[in-house]
C-alpha cells in the first residue's frame, strides 16, 4: 500500500509540471516583423532659411567721372530655399547607420544696390540661386522604440552655387555687363531627426561661410556730359536747357566688382524611405 501511494504522489507531481505556463504566464515576445527597417533609399523634399551678402567694390586702376562714388552699399539679403532631396541610408545596428544624400535648390530672385542716394551712381542688378549639393553623415538613433526612433547626425558635405545674372537697373545712364557669380562650398553640418515607420523627418545646420568677388562688371557711361552741361550742338541747333537730362554728380565709368558672401544657414526636410 505504501508503494502505490509514493507512486500516486509521483505522477501527480509530474502532472503538475507538465504546463508551467499555465502557472506562470510568460510575455508575449515581439515578433522581428514588427521591427521596421530603416536602411534603404529614400526621396523628399527640403527647405533652408539663411542669408547671403552682396558688397560692392571699386577698382582703383579705374577712372571714374567726375569722381568716385561718396557711398557704397552693401545689402544683407535673407535667403529662402527649397527644392527637393534623395539619397541612401543604412543601419548598422537599430542604433548606428550612415547616411549619403543630395539636394537641389532654387531661390527667390536676389536684388542688389550699389550705391545709395540721389547724389550718388546707384545701380540695381538681380540674380537667380541655383544650389546642388551632397552630404556624408554619422547616423545615432538614441532612441527606439516599436515604429519611434529619434537622432543625432554629424558629418560634412559640399555645395556647387550658381548665382545668375539677370540683369541691371541703372540711375546713372549707364549700362553694365556681368558675369555670373559660383561659389564652391565645402562644409560640415550636423542635425536632428525623428523617423515614425517609413516617414522621416530631419532638422540640421550647415557652416558656411565663402565668398566671391566678380570684376567683370563694367560700366560705360553713355551720355559725356554733367548736370548743368550743354550737349555739343548737333544740327539742327541743341536743345535748351531744360530738355537735358538729370545725371547725377558723381557717376561711374568702370571699375565696379561685385562681392557675394554666403553664410551658414538652417534646413528642414521630410523624406519617404522605401
Amino acid at each position: 500500500m505504501k508503494k502505490l501511494a509514493i507512486l500516486a504522489l509521483l505522477l501527480s507531481g509530474i502532472n503538475a509540471n507538465e504546463n508551467p505556463s499555465e502557472l506562470h504566464p510568460q510575455a508575449p515576445i515581439e515578433s522581428k516583423s514588427e521591427i521596421v527597417s530603416k536602411s534603404g533609399f529614400f526621396l523628399g523634399v527640403e527647405g533652408s532659411v539663411g542669408g547671403a551678402k552682396l558688397e560692392t567694390k571699386l577698382n582703383p586702376k579705374e577712372n571714374f567721372f567726375p569722381q568716385p562714388p561718396q557711398q557704397l552699399q552693401s545689402d544683407l539679403i535673407p535667403t529662402f530655399s527649397g527644392g527637393i532631396t534623395l539619397g541612401y541610408q543604412h543601419y548598422f545596428t537599430q542604433n548606428h547607420g550612415i547616411k549619403i544624400s543630395s539636394h537641389l535648390y532654387a531661390s527667390p530672385i536676389l536684388n542688389a544696390t550699389i550705391g545709395k542716394g540721389k547724389d550718388f551712381y546707384e545701380l540695381k542688378t538681380h540674380w537667380f540661386p541655383f544650389e546642388l549639393g551632397i552630404d556624408f553623415q554619422y547616423l545615432w538613433d538614441f532612441y527606439n522604440l516599436g515604429k519611434h526612433s529619434i537622432g543625432l547626425s554629424i558629418g560634412g558635405g559640399y555645395e556647387f552655387a550658381h548665382y545668375t545674372y539677370l540683369g541691371e537697373k541703372s540711375f546713372c545712364n549707364t549700362k553694365a555687363s556681368q558675369n555670373n557669380i559660383i561659389l564652391h562650398i565645402p562644409y560640415p553640418t550636423i542635425g536632428i531627426h525623428y523617423y515614425y515607420n517609413h516617414h522621416q523627418f530631419e532638422l540640421g545646420y550647415r557652416f558656411i561661410y565663402a565668398s566671391q568677388t566678380q570684376p567683370s562688371l563694367e560700366q560705360q557711361t553713355i551720355a559725356t556730359y554733367t548736370q548743368g552741361d550743354i550737349p555739343p550742338p548737333p544740327e539742327p541747333p541743341p536743345p535748351p536747357l531744360e530738355s537735358i537730362p538729370p545725371i547725377p554728380q558723381s557717376c561711374i565709368r568702370s571699375g565696379v566688382r561685385l562681392e557675394l558672401t554666403a553664410y551658414s544657414y538652417l534646413f528642414f526636410n521630410y523624406t519617404y524611405q522605401f
